[in-house]
C-alpha cells in the first residue's frame, strides 16, 4: 500500500494499493476539538475492562382481559365506571326511543348513540379506541341502558412494550408500538423470536411496525440494547382481524450460527471487520460480509468498541455471504435529493422533504433526469424508518424540494411551491456554498433540466434565513442519541446546545455526533442535575424539550 491520507472527520481513508485486497482499518487516536470522534481499538468479546448492563426493563402489570358491564345512567348525572384500573365518567345528555347523547370521560368526548349499534370510541385522545357502547334503550324508570366493552388494556403501556397501546385487536397489517425503556439507546424488531434478518435502529418512544398477514395472533419481539452493549428482550401480542384469509402456521426460520447474528467481528490477527448476517440467498447458516469502508461501519455501529474480538478458526467457520457488500445501515444519513433502494426490492425511493417517494417506473425515473449509477443500496430497516410520501409516476412532473440546474450554468435552484398559484412551483436560486449546506442536499445528486423547462423566479434562499438554517421552535426529540450517531435530530441538538450556549457557535451543525457534541451535552446534563454522561437518553431529551 502506498501513502495515504486519513481525514478523521469523515472517517475516511485515500491511499493507492498495488493490489487488490480485503482490508480493515486499526483505531487512531488523535487530539483537537473538531466535532468528530477517532475509532478506539476494537474491544475483545472476552477480556473487556468495562461493564456491560443491560437495559432495565419496567414491571408490567398483569393482563387485564376484556371487560362487559352493562348498567343503567340517570340523565344529567354523571356517574363513575370502573372498567378494571380504568375509571370512567359518564353523563347522559338526553335519551329516547331511537338515540340516547352521552358523555365519556377522560378526554371527555360527546357521541349520538343509534339504538342498539354498537360504537367505538377513544376517551384518551390516543387515538387508539378503547371502548365499544351500545344503547340499549330505557329501563322502566327512564334512566339510560348502556353496555360497555374494552377494546384493549390501557396499563399495558406501562410495560417495555405496547401494541396500539394495549388494544386487544386490529384490523391493519401497519401498527403503532410504544416503547417505555429509560435506558435503551437502540432496538431491534423482529416477527420472529430469533430476530433473523433484523438489524438495530435508534431508541424511539413510538415506531411503527408490519405484522404478517392473515387472521391470528400475532407476537412482535423487540431487542433492547445499552450504550454498554447490553442486550434484553421482550414481546407484546395482538389479534389481526378482518383479513381475507387465516394465517397459516409456519415453522419458525432458525439460523445455526456460533457467533451473534447482527453484530461485528474480527480476529487477533487481521484487521479486517466483519458483520454477522442471514444468507442473503437463504440457507440455515449464518454468513459474514466484509465492512470495505470504515463509513459504511460506522451506519451500523457506534463505536469501533462494538466490534468482537475471536479466534481466526471461528470467524473463518462463517462462510461469506452471497450479496459480497455491506449496504449503507440504518444509522446512514442519505441526505435530500438521494435516491436509495433495498437490496432485496428493486423499488426506487427518491428522498425529499422528509419522505421517502416510491418512484414506480423507469419512464417516471427517466422523465427526473436521473442516472442510474446514483441509486445507493440501504439496509431494509432505514427504509422502513421514513414516511413515505406520494408515488411519482410519470405523469408527477418534478417533485417539490428538487435541486435543478441547467446545462452549462453554474446556479443551482430549489424548487418549492408557488405561494400565489396553487399547483404551481417556483426555482429559488441557492445564493452560495454555506446556503446550500444549510440545505441538507448533496452535491452530487442535483438534476439537469433542457433549456426549455422554464419556472419563475421565486425567492432567493440564502444562509442568512433562519427558516433554513435555525432550529424550528417546535422541535421534539424523540431518538436516543450518543457519539457516533448522525442525521437531522443530531442537527437539531447541535443546533439547539449552540442556543443554549452550551456548543460553540464556530462549530458547524453537521448533523454528525462527535466530540464536541458529547462535551456539550456532558454540560448540559451538569447544567441540569442529569447524569453527566454525554449521550441523549429520556431524562435529557424531556428538559430539551422543555426549553
Amino acid at each position: 500500500m502506498l501513502p495515504s491520507s486519513v481525514d478523521t472527520t469523515n472517517n475516511t481513508i485515500t491511499c493507492q494499493t498495488t493490489h487488490f485486497s480485503t482490508f480493515g482499518v486499526l483505531a487512531a487516536t488523535s487530539g483537537g476539538t473538531s466535532d468528530s470522534t477517532p475509532a478506539p481499538t476494537p474491544s475483545s468479546s472476552g477480556g473487556s475492562s468495562s461493564t456491560i448492563f443491560p437495559p432495565t426493563l419496567p414491571t408490567k402489570p398483569e393482563a387485564i382481559q376484556a371487560i362487559k358491564l352493562n348498567a343503567v345512567y340517570e340523565l344529567n348525572k354523571a356517574t363513575s365506571l370502573k372498567l378494571g384500573s380504568v375509571i370512567h365518567t359518564v353523563t347522559a345528555l338526553n335519551a329516547d326511543a331511537s338515540s340516547a347523547t352521552v358523555v365519556i370521560e377522560s378526554t371527555p368526548v360527546t357521541t349520538t348513540l343509534a339504538l342498539g349499534e354498537p360504537k367505538n370510541i377513544d376517551t384518551n385522545g390516543d387515538s387508539f379506541d378503547n371502548l365499544t357502547v351500545t344503547y340499549n334503550g330505557l329501563d322502566n324508570s327512564g334512566k339510560v341502558k348502556l353496555e360497555v366493552v374494552t377494546l384493549g388494556d390501557e396499563s399495558e403501556t406501562q410495560g417495555s412494550v405496547s401494541i396500539n397501546a394495549g388494544q386487544y385487536e386490529t384490523n391493519t397489517t401497519t401498527v403503532s408500538v410504544f416503547l417505555n425503556v429509560a435506558n435503551a439507546t437502540q432496538i431491534m424488531f423482529s416477527n420472529v423470536a430469533n430476530f433473523t434478518g433484523a438489524t438495530y435502529v435508534p431508541y424511539k418512544a413510538t415506531s411503527t411496525w408490519t405484522l404478517t398477514t392473515g387472521n391470528g395472533v400475532k407476537t412482535l419481539y423487540v431487542r433492547f440494547k445499552s450504550v454498554s452493549g447490553g442486550t434484553v428482550d421482550s414481546l407484546d401480542t395482538i389479534k389481526l382481524v378482518g383479513q381475507s384469509f387465516e394465517q397459516t402456521p409456519t415453522a419458525p426460520i432458525v439460523i445455526n450460527c456460533s457467533l451473534n447474528i447482527g453484530e461485528a467481528y474480527k480476529s487477533n490477527d487481521s484487521k479486517a471487520v466483519y458483520y454477522v448476517t442471514a444468507p442473503f440467498g437463504g440457507g440455515s447458516d449464518c454468513t459474514k460480509r466484509v465492512f470495505n469502508k470504515s463509513t459504511v461501519f460506522f451506519t451500523y455501529f457506534t463505536s469501533w468498541n462494538d466490534v468482537h474480538v475471536v479466534t481466526k478458526e471461528k470467524l473463518q467457520g462463517i462462510t461469506n455471504d452471497s450479496l459480497g457488500f455491506m449496504p449503507w445501515g440504518p444509522k446512514f444519513n442519505p441526505q435530500y435529493g438521494v435516491l436509495i433502494k433495498s437490496v432485496s426490492d428493486p423499488k426506487v425511493y427518491l428522498m425529499i422533504e422528509g419522505k421517502k417517494r416510491w418512484i414506480d417506473s423507469e419512464e417516471a425515473f427517466n422523465n427526473l433526469g436521473y442516472s442510474w449509477n446514483w441509486v445507493e443500496d440501504v439496509d431494509q430497516s432505514l427504509i422502513d424508518s421514513v414516511s413515505a410520501g406520494d408515488d411519482i409516476t410519470k405523469d408527477t412532473g418534478y417533485p417539490n424540494g428538487l435541486l435543478v440546474k441547467y446545462a452549462s450554468k453554474a446556479d443551482v435552484y430549489l424548487l418549492a411551491p408557488d405561494s400565489s398559484q396553487t399547483g404551481k412551483m417556483v426555482k429559488r436560486h441557492i445564493k452560495d456554498m454555506e446556503s446550500f449546506n444549510t440545505l441538507g442536499y448533496r452535491w452530487d445528486r442535483i438534476v439537469t433540466i433542457p433549456s426549455t423547462t422554464i419556472f419563475v423566479n421565486g425567492e432567493e434562499v440564502a444562509s442568512s434565513q433562519k427558516s433554513i438554517v435555525k432550529q424550528s421552535s417546535g422541535y421534539k426529540f424523540t431518538l436516543g442519541l450518543e457519539g457516533g450517531n448522525s442525521g437531522e435530530e443530531v442537527k437539531q441538538l447541535q443546533l439547539k446546545l449552540q442556543d443554549l450556549g452550551y456548543l460553540s457557535k464556530d462549530i458547524e451543525a453537521t448533523g454528525y455526533y462527535g466530540s464536541a457534541t458529547t462535551k456539550a451535552v456532558k454540560a448540559f446534563q451538569t447544567a441540569e442535575s442529569i447524569d453527566s454522561l454525554g449521550f441523549v437518553g429520556p431524562n435529557t431529551r424531556r428538559v430539551l424539550n422543555s426549553l
